[in-house]
């Protein structure tokens, strides 16, 4: 039992993608989070908008032996570009590339996070679903449908119609009611009511989800100077007990500036999956040459918006950073992914996952 078994159960999108002599395994979201649902452990995924964090996360994971996710949303990675340059078909070749050059044989999924659903219209849904269908075909192996900037009822509609046929091709599904706000925003918590009616809402149309993002408080980005971080972790475990029956647990989004203590006890609270983003960007953003900085940093206040938008339109020059650079980039995230999954309770998750799979 090992890799061979791993590779046997990826999905017909991946072995079509990478054909059956690769070794890269990348698998559903869904045999993963069925293995640690009874668990008291978190696994990371990583939002890894710049391509040279992606080595040291896969070099801690190794060393940890820790299933781990590499994810980007919507916003960052769409068939534009989103605002990192990625597109889905880019992001996921750029994951292989560094698996096979790492020789990763750890299981991991590839996740399409936050496929937001912004509003009702047909123009919204129709470029959601071809969106869907090129991260199928790109290789995804895990999906958010994120439709919580709606109504709760036209939230259920929407999800059940989108999630329908990934829950059909056995890919793993996150959900998402209470929508997760900015640093800086202010926003309402997810109720245990709320919760439990869009879960067996979505039951009822056919659609179980593997994970619920909620609302509890957390903010996605770098919290402002003198910001509070709020996290109800109390309100989060009463509403993972409310929907565990239903084979649900809860996905903790806004990590990035949570104190460790806090995070230290996600796993005791019903979460099971924990996003981490920005501060992969801050790692890599701390060991890119001070020239280039200097720049992105003109550019974001000449077009005032938040650095990280300046990712895309310094790409290439980021692409090809030298080996130095490239190398520190690689040792900072390991340092950090090494900690993180520590604190998560991520440590050997691979075997969880390959006794689930015998």
């Amino acid at each position: 039992m090992g890799l061979k078994t791993v590779l046997e159960r990826r999905p017909e999108n991946v072995i079509k993608k990478l054909g059956k002599s690769s070794n890269v395994p990348v698998i559903s979201s869904k045999r993963i989070f069925d293995s640690v649902f009874e668990e008291d452990v978190v696994l990371m995924a990583a939002n890894t908008r710049i391509k040279w964090v992606i080595p040291g996360i896969m070099r801690a994971a190794k060393d940890l032996n820790a299933v781990v996710g590499f994810e980007l949303a919507k916003s960052e990675c769409n068939l534009e570009g989103g605002y990192t340059g990625f597109t889905p078909e880019d992001f996921f070749n750029t994951v292989v590339e560094f698996a096979e050059r790492e020789r990763f044989i750890i299981p991991f999924f590839i996740h399409a996070d936050h496929t937001t659903v912004k509003n009702t219209s047909e123009q919204e849904i129709n470029s959601t679903k071809k969106l869907i269908e090129e991260q199928i075909k790109a290789g995804y192996t895990s999906f958010a449908i994120d439709a919580s900037y709606n109504e709760i009822d036209d939230n259920i509609r929407i999800t059940s119609e989108l999630a329908k046929p990934l829950y059909e091709m056995e890919f793993g599904i996150e959900v998402e009611v209470g929508e997760i706000k900015s640093t800086g925003q202010k926003a309402e918590l997810t109720t245990k009511k709320e919760a439990k009616y869009y879960i067996e809402s979505l039951i009822s149309n056919g659609i179980n989800p593997n994970l619920l993002a909620i609302n509890n408080g957390a903010k996605h980005g770098n919290y402002l100077e003198g910001e509070e971080v709020f996290i109800d972790l109390e309100r989060t475990l009463e509403i993972a007990k409310t929907i565990e029956r239903h084979g649900v647990r809860i996905a903790q989004h806004g990590t990035t500036g949570t104190p460790d203590n806090i995070i230290s006890v996600f796993k005791e609270s019903g979460i099971r999956k924990a996003n981490i983003g920005t501060l992969w960007q801050n790692v890599a953003h701390r060991h890119f040459p001070e020239e280039i900085m200097v720049r992105m940093k003109e550019w974001s206040e000449m077009n005032k918006k938040d650095i990280k938008f300046a990712t895309k339109e310094f790409k290439k020059e980021i692409d090809s950073f030298d080996k130095t650079t490239t190398e520190k980039i690689a040792k900072a995230s390991y340092e950090e992914a090494y900690r993180l999954i520590k604190i998560l309770g991520g440590e050997d998750t691979a075997s969880l996952v390959l006794e689930h799979l015998k």
